[in-house]
């Protein structure tokens, strides 16, 4: 019988995934009232919607509300990938991405943003680590210095920090 040994890339984004795992936040204070909450959930199907058509369709097979957070997560990491790819005209875009992370971070949410509302309303439903969105949040940074990599480890790890939050 032949057993499976992970190559040193497998070992090293299962423990980037422990890692993000480990982080911890304290509760969001994300209550408002529930029609501002649905509007907030809406606005984040709509970028679902006008983003990625196949992941609007296949989210719409889950149940309402991992539906909802699912298109949530969706929109979180649309909007961080945009900061990067679709900037601003004259815009720092390190400062606007540290500024973005501060904002996700913050257990004080600005209500009046539906991405960030929503999307913190889901991590809490469904007690999602804040450290896989640091992490997303890394990654697009990179996007910033960086796009060659040397090896598939690094590659596999920058694929994994933007693109394996949505599996």
């Amino acid at each position: 019988m032949t057993t499976y040994s992970p190559q040193t890339w497998e070992r090293d984004l299962i423990l980037l995934a422990h890692q993000a795992q480990d982080t911890h936040s304290a509760p969001s204070d994300c209550h408002a009232d529930h029609d501002r909450l649905i509007t907030a959930y809406q606005h984040c199907a709509n970028i679902t919607r006008q983003s990625s058509k196949t992941f609007y369709l296949a989210s719409a097979l889950l149940p309402p509300e991992k539906r909802r957070a699912a298109r949530a997560l969706y929109a979180f990491c649309r909007v961080t990938d945009d900061l990067v790819d679709r900037p601003n005209p004259g815009t720092d875009l390190l400062t606007e991405l540290e500024a973005w992370r501060v904002r996700v971070q913050n257990t004080h949410l600005d209500h009046e943003d539906p991405v960030l509302f929503a999307w913190a309303d889901a991590r809490q439903r469904f007690q999602i680590p804040p450290g896989y969105a640091d992490q997303l949040i890394d990654g697009v940074r990179r996007d910033l210095t960086q796009n060659r990599y040397t090896n598939f480890a690094e590659l596999a790890e920058y694929g994994y920090s933007v693109a394996s939050r949505l599996a």
